[in-house]
C-alpha cells in the first residue's frame, strides 16, 4: 500500500507541475492493447496464449533539441493472466525519443505500483476446515523498461500516431505469486483536447 501511495503522490505532484507549465491541449492520450506473459522470450513465443491487457497514459516533453526529446510519462494499466493473476498497475516513466521525420524510436524506464488478484477461489483454514476467503489482493513495487517505435500519420505535430512497444517489468519482492513480466503492445496516440 505504501508503494501505491508514494507513486500516486509523485504522479499528482507531477501532474500539478504539468498543468502549470503546459496546456491540457498539448498533452497526448496514449492507449495500447497489450499481451502479457511471464515466460522468458524465446523462439517459440507463439505457443503461449494471449493474456489481454490495456495501457492508458500521457506524456510530457520537457526537453527537445534537434531530433532528440526527453519526456516523462504516466500510465494506468491492467492485464489478465487466467492461470496466474489479474493486475492493475500505475507507473511513472522517464524516456528518450529520437524523431526521424514522422517516425520515432523511444526508450523508457520507470517505476510504479501493481495490485494483483488471484483468478481462482482463495481458501483459509479454520477450526471447521477450509473456508472461502475474501481476496483483497496484494501490492508490489513494479520497475519497468520499454523499447518501441511510432509513426505519426500526418505532418502536423498533433496528428494521431500509431506505436508498438515491448516492455519488461518485475514485481518486487519476487515471490511464487509474482515475477518478471513481458508485455508487447500496439497503440495509438491522440490529442483529444486539441482543437487545431
Amino acid at each position: 500500500m505504501k508503494h501505491f501511495l508514494l507513486t500516486s503522490l509523485c504522479l499528482l505532484i507531477g501532474l500539478c507541475q504539468l498543468k502549470a507549465q503546459k496546456k491540457l491541449s498539448e498533452l497526448p492520450l496514449r492507449i495500447a492493447i497489450l499481451d502479457e506473459t511471464i515466460a522468458l522470450p524465446n523462439s517459440t513465443w507463439n505457443r503461449f496464449s494471449f493474456n489481454p491487457g490495456i495501457l492508458v497514459g500521457t506524456e510530457y516533453s520537457f526537453k527537445e533539441k534537434g531530433s532528440s526529446e526527453l519526456f516523462a510519462a504516466a500510465n494506468l494499466g491492467y492485464y489478465y493472466h487466467p492461470s496466474w493473476q489479474s493486475t492493475f498497475f500505475l507507473n511513472a516513466e522517464l524516456g528518450y525519443r529520437l524523431n526521424i521525420q514522422r517516425w520515432n524510436v523511444f526508450l523508457k524506464a520507470g517505476a510504479g505500483y501493481s495490485h494483483s488478484f488471484t483468478p481462482g477461489t482463495i481458501y483459509t483454514s479454520s477450526e471447521s476446515g477450509l473456508v472461502e476467503a475474501t481476496d483483497w489482493g496484494y501490492g508490489k513495487f513494479m520497475p519497468s523498461a520499454s523499447l518501441g517505435f511510432g509513426y505519426r500519420l500526418g505532418e502536423d505535430p498533433y496528428s494521431p500516431e500509431i506505436f508498438a512497444q515491448a516492455s519488461a517489468a518485475a514485481e518486487l519482492p519476487l515471490t511464487i505469486y509474482s515475477g518478471a513480466h513481458q508485455f508487447v503492445g500496439l497503440g495509438i496516440q491522440l490529442y483529444p483536447f486539441n482543437n487545431k
